[in-house]
């Protein structure tokens, strides 16, 4: 009977004890719920609040060492925008400053004391590399729109001690969309590079304080160079460096360039690009006076190095589709040859390798060839507009057979299915000036009087009646008359008639 009393009190208990347990259990998690409550509460008021605004300039400016101004945020359900966004950075010798103008982020909350941020939406950029002269020395003229930054108040909500161990100390920003931007470097009134009305994103890494940026659209500016259309670019960016990863443009009516490389900006400013370039027409590229004369579409690649302002290009280039006209020289070599294919000088093949450093400019291991007529080997220097070149001129056997003694006396070196001669190459790029004609009519000249001597002495020997006239005075007679006949032939075909 005592163990049936014992059993019956035990199974009375057992049931009080699952009810504590379960009140006390709901109890917690009403507590529980109602801590998160006030935790997210107090968490979206900080983060609504002008004192999470003052920690996020903190935080950029600490990250990326820069004077940061950001206007009044707004939240709406989780996402907030900030209508002006500006930061101002100094090197030793450059300012840049970075304007963002209509920004909407889209945020998911705080994960690990960090604010995630997976969108930013921003309306137009404004990002400029300048050197500091150029620039205000303080750094409250420095700071763009410094008035905007909103410093905490008293009315800002102050947190409890044990919530402020879950405030965030970082910010994760995955993309920012820009709508339309402008990036410049260098000088404000002379800029080095100027990129306009671009759409980009970017990629933001604060721990390495780089910036990834892949863009498209927009016009590209150089000094002294025709206005280019963006096709695409990807560029790192780190304050003191510009990587080009890849940047396509296009340029004149149908040309295209293709870039890789990097700027540096500080402690020099100094540029290592190399280019290829493609599909651009040379009349592009040269001056008036040649435009009549040269025509083709040019190809090849091109470094450039050195300072930003005044680069050292080097690079090769092949024409494609050339021909040159209109040159006296080829005027007066298809007046001699009595082929007109010269005054219209189809380039099978054109390429040369050069160099330019300020006004002076090196051109090496030229190749002009025309199939089964003519072939210029050699290197010209132009300085300013001053021309001196060493080159090789050579034709095909039978070519210069109407000059007298021109394969003789001229093109006397039998090489690679040509007769070569040399020629010098003066003068400037408007009128230049050529060694080889003249060395043509002295030529012809001294095959005349060589060549007609011994013929004439031969016909008066014939001619002669000795019956009549002294051998004497018919000679002489016969070396003038024939002597008439060939100047009379002779003369206008050296003049170019």
């Amino acid at each position: 009977m005592a163990r049936r009393g014992q059993r019956a009190r035990s199974s009375q208990r057992r049931p009080n004890l699952l009810k504590i347990i379960l009140i006390s259990g709901a109890v917690l998690l009403a507590v529980l719920t109602v801590a998160l409550f006030v935790l997210k509460s107090q968490l979206m008021k900080f983060l609504e609040s002008a004192e999470f605004q003052h920690w996020i300039v903190k935080k950029v400016e600490q990250t990326l060492d820069a004077k940061v101004t950001l206007s009044p945020l707004t939240w709406r359900k989780g996402e907030m925008e900030a209508e002006h966004f500006a930061l101002t950075k100094n090197s030793e010798k450059n300012r840049t400053n970075l304007v963002l103008e209509g920004n909407h982020a889209r945020t998911d909350g705080i994960s690990h004391r960090t604010v995630l941020v997976p969108e930013i939406t921003v309306n137009r950029l404004d990002l400029s590399i300048a050197p500091r002269s150029e620039q205000p020395t303080s750094d409250d003229e420095a700071a763009p729109s410094a008035n905007l930054s909103h410093e905490p108040s008293s009315a800002d909500p102050e947190l409890p001690r044990w919530l402020r161990r879950f405030l965030p100390d970082s910010v994760d920003v995955e993309i920012i969309r820009i709508s339309s931007g402008q990036v410049s470097v260098g000088p404000m009134n002379a800029p080095l590079f100027l990129l306009t009305n671009t759409r980009a994103d970017l990629y933001p890494d604060f721990r390495t304080h780089t910036w990834e940026i892949r863009a498209n659209g927009g016009k590209l500016a150089l000094p002294n160079r025709p206005e280019m259309s963006m096709k695409n670019f990807t560029v790192r960016w780190n304050g003191d460096e510009l990587y080009l990863d890849q940047v396509s443009v296009g340029i004149f009516k149908d040309g295209f360039l293709e870039s890789t490389g990097v700027l540096t900006f500080t402690p020099k400013q100094e540029i290592d690009v190399t280019t290829e370039f493609s599909a651009i027409q040379v009349t592009d590229l040269i001056e008036d006076t040649w435009r009549e004369r040269l025509s083709g579409t040019v190809r090849g690649t091109v470094r450039s190095r050195g300072a930003m302002d005044s680069p050292v290009y080097e690079g090769s280039a092949t024409l494609s589709d050339g021909m040159i006209q209109s040159l006296p020289i080829l005027k007066t070599i298809a007046s001699y040859t009595r082929s007109e294919r010269f005054e219209r000088f189809v380039l099978d093949q054109a390429r040369a390798d050069f160099r330019r450093d300020g006004e002076r400019l090196e051109l090496r291991n030229i190749v002009l060839q025309s199939d089964g007529l003519a072939r210029i080997e050699g290197s010209v220097d132009i300085v300013g507009n001053q021309l001196d070149g060493k080159l090789r001129v050579g034709v095909t056997p039978g070519t210069m057979r109407w000059i007298p003694g021109a394969e003789r006396l001229v093109f006397t070196e039998d090489r690679d299915g040509f007769l070569w001669t040399p020629m010098s190459l003066t003068g400037t790029t408007d009128q230049p000036r050529e060694d080889l004609t003249s060395r043509l009519i002295a030529a012809a000249g001294r095959s005349l009087v060589e060549d007609t001597a011994g013929s004439v002495i031969d016909a008066a020997k014939k001619l002669v009646a000795p019956d009549t006239v002294s051998p004497s005075e018919s000679t002489e007679k016969m070396l003038l008359d024939q002597g008439k006949k060939v100047l009379d032939q002779v003369v206008p075909f050296l003049k170019g008639r």
